[in-house]
C-alpha cells in the first residue's frame, strides 16, 4: 500500500485556495457595493479633478446648516492635474460646473 499523505495535501491546499477565493470576492462585494461610495473614494485619488468631492462636501455642509464651514472655509478645487484654486462653497455655488449645489444665506456670517 501505498501512502495517501501527498494526495490529501493537494485536497487541503485546493480547499484552502478555493476559501481564500470565495473571502476576497465577498470583501470586494462588501467594499464596493454595501460601503455607498467606497468606489468613488478610492478613485476619487487617483483622478484629476475634485469638483464633485468638493460638491458633495458643501452640500452636506449646507443640509448640516454648518454656515461658517459653508461661508467661510475655503476649499482647493482641483479642475486639472495642474489647475488648482481655492474658494468657499458660498462662492462655488454661483460657478457654472457646481449647479447640483444647494445653497445657504451668508449674509454676515464671515
Amino acid at each position: 500500500m501505498k501512502s495517501k499523505r501527498g494526495l490529501e495535501m493537494a485536497i487541503s491546499t485546493l480547499i484552502v485556495i478555493i476559501l481564500s477565493i470565495m473571502v476576497l470576492i465577498a470583501l470586494v462585494f462588501v467594499f464596493s457595493k454595501s460601503t455607498g461610495g467606497f468606489k468613488d473614494r478610492v478613485f476619487g485619488f487617483f483622478s484629476n479633478s475634485n469638483v464633485d468631492d468638493v460638491v458633495r462636501q458643501c452640500n452636506s455642509e449646507a443640509e448640516q446648516e454648518r454656515y461658517f464651514d459653508y461661508c467661510c472655509a475655503n476649499k482647493t478645487i482641483k479642475i486639472s492635474s495642474k489647475v488648482k484654486f481655492e474658494n468657499t462653497c458660498f462662492n462655488i455655488s454661483n460657478e457654472n460646473y457646481a449647479s447640483e449645489m444647494v445653497s445657504l444665506n451668508c449674509g454676515g456670517v464671515c
